[in-house]
């Protein structure tokens, strides 16, 4: 112990320790202000000119890029130990930052999206169908908690093969349409041609059979029809 040395309280944490008389905080408690007090200055700084502080750090990313790599694989490692779990429960503990951070992203990415968005339908042409009967089921409330959905994705998938292989177009049809409230259902669902199904409409043929869905619009339908 120095001849100036002196057993101190720390004004933070309350702590006590040895030190230079003139010292007012522990070595943690002081580190943890000295950062505090840089993190105010870098704020203060980058706010008086944004757009110059964001070309520097750009800049220096780009100079830094195995630096960067290699602190962020240390980084999710030593997450990862302290919390198993932590990348999954990030979006749910910040959700406003996660809507804002994929909003921004998606502004700045716009052409990328739409261009990705063009070649997956090329490629996979039955996925946009997919994609909207699912939103009208939805919609409809016409879901039954037996659909599955792997079954009708394999239906659309084989009406594509069929058009490719006839030269005609085949739809995936509604037995009993969902505006007549009929099911987003395997059962409920027929590979006809297009023409086939322009033909059939939204109109009920009890012999093809069909399911119907549990909501509003199947009781009065059913009603109507003396079912």
């Amino acid at each position: 112990m120095k001849a100036t040395d002196r057993h101190i309280t720390c004004i933070d944490c309350g702590k006590e320790f040895v030190g230079h008389y003139n010292k007012k905080r522990c070595s943690s408690c002081c580190k943890e202000h000295s950062r505090k007090k840089q993190r105010e200055y870098a704020l203060k700084y980058y706010y008086q000119d944004r757009e110059a502080h964001l070309i520097r750090h750009r800049e220096w990313l780009r100079k830094n890029k195995e630096h960067c790599a290699m602190y962020s694989v240390e980084y999710r490692k030593k997450r990862a130990k302290e919390n198993p779990n932590w990348r999954k429960e990030m979006p749910s503990q910040h959700p406003d930052r996660v809507r804002a951070w994929s909003k921004k992203y998606y502004e700045e990415h716009k052409e990328d999206y739409a261009r990705r968005d063009k070649e997956s339908r090329q490629r996979n042409p039955e996925r946009g169908a997919i994609r909207a009967s699912k939103r009208r089921a939805l919609r409809a409330s016409a879901v039954l908690p037996t659909t599955d959905y792997n079954l009708i994705n394999k239906m659309f998938k084989r009406s594509v093969v069929m058009s490719e292989r006839d030269g005609v177009k085949y739809d995936v049809d509604h037995i009993i349409p969902l505006s007549k409230g009929g099911a987003h259902h395997q059962d409920n669902l027929r590979i006809v041609k297009a023409s086939e199904n322009k033909r059939k409409s939204a109109s009920i043929i009890p012999a093809l059979g069909g399911v119907w869905a549990d909501n509003d619009l199947a009781k009065q339908t059913k009603l109507k029809l003396g079912i």
